[in-house]
């Protein structure tokens, strides 16, 4: 979902061989703060992924992580900020099905990143409120959501034309 290309190699987890074929994913996400393993130095590469987890994954992609943290940490704070921005919406249990909506409703939440650092770090949310920027996982990978509405429509043979108005002067866009 962040686009990431997966680092090659050892992993720093006991039970991860650098010829695992998801070390390079492990890597990277444990490169970017994404996944931390197990406690114990190991990461359980073929283990399910609970609900929780992917949960936590994608919250802290979104940069939500201080959020989560103040708002309890693991697994309740994830869940609760999950939760707030509707990452949840429409999962019911915790499927690869399920997984792959958590995934989808996460790519159009709006980020969040930090402005100030030191002991009074500030962070704030990438909603296009407010003259703040507007930053999501798919604006993060030049992927943009256009919408519009079908004027008309055409067949000829088996492809189906249609013409749209745009709904924004901001981007263009072809049939």
């Amino acid at each position: 979902a962040l686009g990431y290309d997966p680092a090659a190699g050892a992993t720093k987890f006991t039970d991860v061989p650098a010829d695992h074929w998801a070390s390079g994913y492990i890597n990277t996400c444990e490169g970017a703060g994404i996944v931390s393993g197990m406690g114990d130095g190991t990461f359980a590469p073929d283990a399910n992924v609970t609900y929780e987890q992917a949960i936590k994954m994608l919250v802290v992609a979104l940069g939500f992580e201080p959020m989560a943290a103040q708002k309890g940490g693991w697994p309740t704070g994830y869940l609760v900020v999950a939760n707030s921005y509707k990452i949840t919406e429409g999962v019911s249990g915790s499927t690869r099905a399920d997984v792959a909506v958590l995934v989808y409703n996460a790519l159009s939440t709006p980020m969040m990143d930090q402005t100030t650092y030191g002991a009074d770090a500030e962070f704030e949310i990438l909603d296009g409120k407010k003259d703040r920027d507007y930053r999501t996982l798919l604006t993060d990978m030049d992927i943009y959501v256009a919408t519009g509405i079908v004027m008309d429509t055409e067949k000829a043979e088996d492809l189906a034309y249609f013409t749209a108005t745009e709904d924004s002067d901001d981007l263009e866009f072809e049939e």
